[in-house]
């Protein structure tokens, strides 16, 4: 029942991923990479059509199987309309800015975490991690106590691999360096907070990325697009909104799921 429930769950989100992607797609059947002034109404409804159906499934399949999988199949949702999506190459093309595609990166990143929050609450915590009891629904798991912020601090693990391993305008290269990236964010957090319900580190990754890439978008010129033909831009630019968040939900619960052995317990005076 519990495999059964997560390959249904995966179909879902590919079904899900291409149809949402389908309704913004140009006459070159490229999805827009941000909602902005240049898209139209279709782009809006896909991206928050795409965002609906991924919180839905985050609270179907967490209440079904558990919480990791319920984001993991909400991420692998975002991560088929990333697919699909453009690259930054197409996003500076259609008059984006890198300080616009920071902007809608950290209200993915947001997005992510509430997400995030609300699956907690509704499927409960990681049944392989003691719960502080601090931590317990009626708290709001705590989520910006000093432990949480703690854990979510693995997530400068997230920007170093993203710096090394995303050369290129590739959609699998991006979505990759940043899903296993992700992946080692989540180990790091749960080897130093393995009684941390990891609320805050499921959408950590891509609110860290997504400030990297405001801070960097500054110094750049109005010749975007120059920069990105010439290779002149940081490889944390070239990673669109929604790679980020699709790699941050599905690295983060691939990294928790692949060390549910690990983690020192942490003392109870905390």
């Amino acid at each position: 029942m519990r495999f059964g429930s997560i390959g249904v769950a995966v179909v879902v989100a590919v079904v899900a991923g291409l149809a949402c992607a389908s309704l913004a797609s140009d006459l070159r059947g490229v999805v827009p990479v941000i909602p902005q002034a240049s898209v139209g109404l279709s782009g809006w409804v896909a991206v928050a059509l795409i965002w609906l159906i991924a919180w839905f499934l985050a609270l179907g399949v967490g209440k079904l199987v558990n919480t990791a999988v319920g984001l993991f199949a909400a991420g692998c949702a975002l991560g088929v309309y990333a697919m699909r999506s453009g690259t930054v190459l197409d996003a500076a093309f259609d008059a984006a800015s890198p300080t616009s595609i920071a902007v809608v990166s950290i209200v993915y990143a947001l997005l992510a975490g509430v997400l995030s929050w609300s699956t907690f609450a509704f499927a409960g915590p990681l049944p392989d991690m003691p719960v502080d009891p601090d931590e317990l629904p009626e708290h709001g798991y705590g989520a910006f106590r000093p432990p949480q912020l703690v854990a979510a601090l693995a997530s400068i693990a997230t920007v170093v691999a993203v710096a090394v391993m995303a050369r290129t305008d590739s959609k699998g290269q991006a979505i990759g360096a940043v899903t296993l990236g992700a992946m080692l964010a989540a180990m790091l957090a749960r080897s130093i907070r393995s009684r941390t319900q990891p609320v805050v580190v499921f959408a950590a990754p891509a609110l860290a990325i997504g400030l990297v890439q405001l801070v960097l978008s500054f110094p750049s010129g109005a010749g975007f697009d120059d920069d990105i033909v010439r290779g002149a831009v940081a490889p944390i630019l070239r990673l669109m909104p929604m790679d980020l968040a699709a790699g941050s939900l599905c690295g983060v619960a691939l990294g928790y799921g692949m060390t549910k052995s690990g983690g020192a317990e942490e003392s109870d005076d905390h």
